[in-house]
């Protein structure tokens, strides 16, 4: 599957696993950032970096998942903080 079903703001919505299969294969961490603005200016947050298992590792499938909810949830966190970016 290319994609998985997680959980968003009280929905459930299709989140892309590419990124997370591409960081494992590649053994890459993957930092989930978000910008806000802040005054006039626009701060960059690193919300979660996600290091995955060595490829081929036992349970680098279920990491793919998990690094998918683990994003959003990063995701989701973030908008909730700050719900008029």
């Amino acid at each position: 599957q290319h994609a998985a079903v997680v959980p968003f703001l009280g929905a459930d919505v299709w989140v892309d696993r590419a990124p997370f299969v591409l960081a494992l294969a590649a053994g890459a961490p993957v930092v989930v950032a978000a910008a806000r603005r802040d005054g006039d200016r626009h701060v960059l947050e690193a919300l979660v970096t996600l290091e995955p298992p060595p490829p081929g590792s036992p349970g680098a499938r279920r990491w793919v998942d998990d690094a998918v909810r683990a994003s959003s949830a990063a995701l989701e966190a973030f908008v909730r903080r700050h719900p008029t970016e």
